[in-house]
């Protein structure tokens, strides 16, 4: 098998990341929609300096961040795990001795019980049913997520690097990365997914409404199912903005290819009217396309109906820096360790009138672009 990692990493940033995840180093391997180079920082104290004064001199990106707070599902920006993102591989290998050093230290481990077809197919029926006696059924939605667990054999770091580099180099126009933190473990993941798009000093943002899935077709009209599943994810984005005190503007939606499959994508942009434009986040996540709506309503129906840990799936990942903040909902994400154990996440919007086969037919399709990774 070819090992096209190589194209995503250099060799440097190959052995930084083999002595981040020896050495417990919390790191972070990304790329921006767009470009087609990765990033290597991670929070290791080393006296070398960076090879140069740009920390980003390997990507096509003018965006320079500090920090990366990843924020688990459903959960405040307050309560996230940061990592400063302090120093390149360069500076790492020229210094590894002198790095802060927590070798051994556990790390959160994946869950390992996938969901069985046929409690999946209960839960979206559950749903069903209590959504259609809602007084507004055709506004209402719930988002069910499930979740594929597995092993690899003869699995080492150099595997781990080969799949992160699949998806490096199979989704450019997502963002992608590999991470790690003894808090949250490895994760791996290609999001096309984006909550926020920050300008500090103008507090100009950007948005996206993304819902809806079908395979790729070509000039297909959607269905009403999934229109109205997007209409859902748009209105409440539209709303969220609207009672912050902006005054938001929607494009008309558009199809956003993503693999084999591709959704229905609106952008939204407005002018912050608060001199704190992180706390727009914690408005805005989850939305309806990784909870439901309304959202109280959904949030309670998911905790009775999953009974896995969603972790960092349908949280979101924030880079910022002193004048932009760049953050991206967590889907299309898998959580592995070191020994080759697995778990994919996948989800879908479930509404009044959902088939419960076809759901778990546009899950699948989602971790089928995750389980090519894994091959």
């Amino acid at each position: 098998m070819t090992d096209i990692s190589h194209d995503a990493f250099s060799p440097a940033q190959r052995k930084a990341i083999e002595i981040a995840l020896t050495h417990s180093i919390p790191f972070v391997c990304y790329a921006l929609p767009g470009t087609s180079r990765a990033l290597f920082r991670c929070s290791a104290s080393v006296s070398a300096p960076s090879v140069s004064g740009d920390p980003c001199n390997r990507t096509e990106s003018t965006f320079h961040p500090d920090l990366l707070r990843i924020v688990p599902w459903n959960s405040p920006l307050a309560s996230a795990t940061s990592i400063h993102l302090s120093t390149d591989e360069h500076a790492l290998l020229a210094d590894p001795d002198s790095c802060n050093d927590s070798h051994g230290t556990p790390f959160q481990a994946p869950w390992q019980k996938s969901t069985p077809r046929q409690s999946y197919l209960e839960s979206v029926r559950s749903v069903i049913s209590s959504l259609s006696g809602n007084p507004d059924p055709d506004a209402s939605k719930v988002v069910i997520s499930r979740v594929l667990c597995g092993s690899l054999p003869d699995f080492s770091v150099s595997r781990l690097i080969e799949i992160a580099g699949r998806a490096f180099t199979d989704r450019t126009s997502s963002f992608r990365y590999l991470l790690f933190s003894p808090a949250v473990g490895i994760w791996i993941g290609s999001t096309p997914e984006l909550l926020a798009d920050i300008d500090i000093p103008s507090r100009r943002l950007s948005t996206v409404a993304l819902a809806g899935t079908r395979l790729r077709s070509v000039d297909k009209p959607w269905d009403a199912k999934n229109v109205r599943e997007q209409a859902i994810v748009t209105d409440f984005i539209l709303d969220a903005l609207s009672s912050a005190g902006c005054s938001p503007l929607a494009s008309s939606p558009r199809t956003l290819p993503y693999g084999s499959i591709e959704h229905i994508a609106t952008d939204i942009t407005a002018t912050l009217s608060s001199d704190d434009p992180a706390g727009i986040l914690d408005t805005l996540s989850p939305t309806p396309a990784l909870a439901g709506y309304p959202r109280v309503e959904a949030l309670q129906a998911i905790s009775e109906v999953e009974s896995h840990p969603r972790r960092l799936y349908g949280g979101y990942l924030a880079l910022s820096s002193a004048s932009r903040i760049l953050a991206f909902v967590n889907i299309r994400c898998m959580q592995l360790d070191l020994h080759g154990n697995y778990c994919l996440y996948g989800g879908g919007g479930i509404l009044p009138d959902s088939v419960p086969e076809d759901e778990w037919d546009e899950t699948a399709a989602k971790m089928n672009n995750l389980l090519n990774l894994l091959s």
